[in-house]
């Protein structure tokens, strides 16, 4: 019998991640049944989740976010997979559309934090791939404050708790800079190393053969949304990369 994999993501009308899509898809590939889940259908939240994580980046015509050709993924997947909107992915709607998949396994790609309500109901756990070094470095902006503090970048998958970045670390990967980096490369090449991190987590996971890292709370910094100000350190960091490689 097939495993479930059910993905949660937040914006049906705007999500188009190529990387997202290209995951998907490996997955069912590997044999997993996947199904995915969307939550807020709003407009007005869709353009402001856009405006706080990329700023007016995200009005260029050729923006460098995602350099890919891509396409929604609602549009994509609704009539190939087992596709769901719900208002909001905690709410008591979302956790019965989980219970009626009854899934093996929850995805979380982009889903905001997730309360234990909608944890606990895959039998064998929810899963995240974390753009940062656990246990030392949680929270957002965590690729841009890694640089900020002189820290390598790392990707890191782990089981979800209801912790912010606290639950037990399966496997982790360094993202190697390059002298013509910026953070929205940086963040990109994140994006893009994660589809192969995830693939071999899922492998991992379903060999059994695998021992997970435990997490103390007190071992890491939980990180917020990096100012401007903090983010042209970052960015004169990355200049100074590239011109010690000339």
């Amino acid at each position: 019998m097939k495993k479930k994999i059910t993905v949660l993501l937040r914006y049906p009308k705007v999500e188009k991640n190529q990387w997202k899509r290209e995951l998907i898809e490996k997955l069912q590939e590997e044999g997993f049944e996947v199904s995915i889940i969307f939550g807020e259908k709003s407009y007005q939240r869709h353009a402001f989740a856009a405006l706080k994580d990329f700023g007016l980046e995200i009005f260029k015509k050729k923006s460098s976010i995602d350099q890919q050709k891509s396409v929604k993924l609602y549009s994509y997947f609704k009539d190939k997979i087992h596709v769901e909107t719900v208002n909001d992915l905690n709410s008591s709607d979302c956790e019965k559309k989980i219970r009626k998949i009854n899934p093996d396994y929850l995805l979380l790609l982009g889903s905001g934090i997730i309360r234990n309500n909608i944890i606990v109901l895959p039998k064998k756990g929810a899963i995240h791939c974390h753009h940062g070094y656990l246990p030392e470095v949680r929270g957002v902006s965590t690729a841009e404050w890694s640089m900020y503090l002189g820290k390598d970048v790392y990707i890191s998958t782990h089981f979800v708790d209801p912790g912010v970045d606290t639950g037990d670390i399966l496997l982790r990967k360094k993202i190697p800079l390059t002298p013509d980096d910026t953070i929205t490369s940086v963040r990109l090449n994140c994006r893009l190393h994660s589809v192969d991190l995830i693939m071999d987590t899922f492998k991992l996971v379903e060999s059994g053969d695998y021992e997970v890292i435990k997490q103390r709370p007190e071992e890491g910094v939980q990180y917020f949304l990096m100012h401007p100000f903090f983010k042209d350190l970052v960015n004169q960091k990355l200049k100074r990369i590239k011109a010690e490689a000339v």
